[in-house]
């Protein structure tokens, strides 16, 4: 009855430690958990979360293999699916969602997991249909209207990318739906150009994407977003958003420069990385069409 008791008390101290993002309280007590019970699948499922919140995705891969051992389910499938995207592991993300959704055909996350991944490796229909399908799912979850979005920006379809964004930001504010719902209007003809203001004020000055916000709306200069970026990630990020705002202003050849450094410098998982693509590719149709 002790061991039980004990087992019982580590696990919803874990749980606790999981819901206020405390990563290594939640490993602790879910590594206790195991030692007590090895068949408790839920405490490998929960420690695996806990490893990739930590960013630790190779391990977390391990934790939810040994959770799937002993009980196959759609969750786990799907969270370890998100590890191996994280690790650039696409095929194998795919697979795992495909096993999730096999499970439980109706899981939004999966969908949309599964359309972000078919995005990423440039199948373009098949993942707006993979979102449409998860938007359809969880019509409620702004997550959903954003990863259609990003996806409908790439095509190319403005309006319906901005529409998306404002369907995302209607439920939730998010400061890149906000940035591409901008990027996506001010590129439809006849239209002018969205007040940013707004959702600015909604972030923190000085706290990372505000600088984008603060050189879309003229603020400061393409040297100031980088003197912001105070991470690689975010150097990336600034390159991205210096050549919308050069190709804005018309600027092709200072946009595909920055474009091209955003790209190489981009994690694949990072939306602005397919939409440097997207746009790099519309520049090159620019200048062959020109020629």
């Amino acid at each position: 009855m002790m061991r039980l008791f004990s087992h019982m008390l580590q696990y919803w101290r874990g749980v606790r430690c999981l819901t206020i993002e405390d990563f290594s309280g939640a490993i602790f007590h879910f590594s206790k958990v195991v030692q007590l019970n090895p068949r408790n699948h839920y405490a490998y499922h929960n420690r695996g979360v806990a490893l990739q919140g930590m960013g630790s995705y190779a391990s977390s891969i391990e934790d939810f293999g040994l959770a799937l051992k002993l009980k196959p389910n759609a969750q786990t499938y799907g969270a370890r699916g998100v590890s191996r995207k994280f690790l650039g592991d696409f095929d194998g993300a795919i697979d795992d969602q495909t096993r999730a959704l096999a499970l439980e055909p109706r899981l939004a996350a999966a969908h949309g997991e599964l359309a972000y991944l078919h995005h990423v490796k440039g199948d373009l229909d098949r993942a707006i249909a993979q979102s449409t399908t998860a938007v359809g799912l969880a019509p409620k979850d702004p997550v959903m209207h954003r990863g259609r979005g990003y996806i409908q920006f790439c095509r190319g379809r403005f309006e319906a990318a901005a529409a998306d964004m404002e369907r995302s930001l209607a439920l939730e504010f998010e400061p890149y739906a906000a940035l591409f719902r901008y990027l996506s209007l001010a590129r439809l003809p006849g239209r002018a150009r969205p007040d940013l203001a707004s959702f600015a004020a909604y972030w923190a000055a000085g706290q990372w994407p505000w600088p984008v916000f603060d050189l879309l709306m003229e603020r400061s200069t393409a040297q100031q977003l980088l003197n912001a970026a105070a991470t690689a990630p975010e150097q990336a990020e600034a390159y991205f958003y210096i050549g919308e705002w050069h190709l804005l202003h018309g600027r092709k050849d200072e946009a595909g420069r920055a474009l091209e450094i955003a790209l190489r410098s981009l994690p694949p998982w990072f939306n602005e990385h397919p939409a440097a693509q997207a746009e790099l590719a519309r520049l090159a149709e620019t200048v062959a069409a020109a020629s």
